[in-house]
């Protein structure tokens, strides 16, 4: 179904959970597909491939199943910010920073194609070791940003989320941590623990200290971030430090810290 109206002829999968195809038809003339000597009791994927997007969804063997496709595009301007968590923490030469960013497909049109599609987030120039939990063949680095490929289709109102990790080493930019928006962006926060050593400030953004389990952190808060506009944050009272265990990369965001940020961040966002 697209836009209300039937299609004819589009091709139609039937998957086991693993996704091995099992049979395959098409679409009649009034939209309809059927599929004949199942299992009662299994789970199955249904796969529809339209214009090159694909489209899967679980469906049980006796389950009436309706699917609505879309024309595709891979232009960013369908996609907003709706969370992008910042966590910054101490680390030998510089600072980790810790990213998790949450896309959200606004217009109506999948995001998706075959030739791949990106979605960008920013990054200062300079840093390095950077990670992400992206595949290495969907990335694309540049020197103020780095774009994924979500390999899988965003469909109008669903969203894609996404985290990386570099250090960051303030020296090199005059104690300046600067971010820009390549998309229109809902929330963005940025968290420092106290014992970090330095501080983090911004005259545009609403800052707090939030204590959590006997710690204190330094919250940055900013809403309705436009694209292309830039944010300054500055940091205080950095003192490089040689001292740093390799062990601080073999994760990306700290779980205790993604819990206090959604803590602190998601009443604001109901507001």
């Amino acid at each position: 179904m697209k836009a209300n109206k039937t299609l004819e002829g589009v091709p139609v999968r039937l998957m086991d959970e693993v996704g091995i195809e099992l049979m395959d038809t098409a679409t009649d003339k009034s939209g309809k597909y059927t599929f004949n000597m199942v299992n009662a009791r299994q789970g199955y994927l249904l796969g529809v491939n339209y214009t090159d997007v694909p489209y899967t969804k679980h469906v049980n063997a006796s389950e009436k199943v309706n699917v609505t496709v879309y024309d595709s595009t891979k232009d960013g301007d369908s996609l907003t910010v709706k969370i992008d968590h910042i966590v910054l923490s101490r680390a030998a030469n510089g600072i980790k920073v810790d990213e998790y960013v949450e896309f959200l497909n606004t217009g109506d049109r999948v995001f998706f194609s075959k030739d791949r599609a990106y979605v960008g987030i920013s990054t200062p120039e300079g840093i390095t070791r950077f990670q992400t939990d992206a595949m290495e063949c969907c990335l694309q680095r540049e020197k103020d940003s780095a774009w994924i490929d979500p390999m899988n289709p965003i469909l109008p109102g669903e969203t894609y989320g996404v985290q990386i990790s570099y250090i960051f080493n303030p020296e090199s930019t005059k104690d300046i941590f600067f971010k820009s928006m390549i998309y229109n962006t809902s929330y963005i926060t940025l968290l420092s623990d106290k014992k970090n050593g330095f501080g983090i400030e911004s005259q545009f953004a609403r800052k707090e200290i939030v204590q959590n389990e006997g710690n204190e952190f330094e919250v940055l808060s900013f809403m309705n971030v436009p694209r292309d506009q830039g944010l300054d944050i500055r940091i205080t009272g950095y003192v490089p430090s040689k001292t740093g265990s390799s062990g601080d990369f073999n994760y990306l965001i700290p779980v205790a810290a993604v819990i206090l940020i959604g803590a602190v961040s998601y009443p604001f966002l109901k507001n």
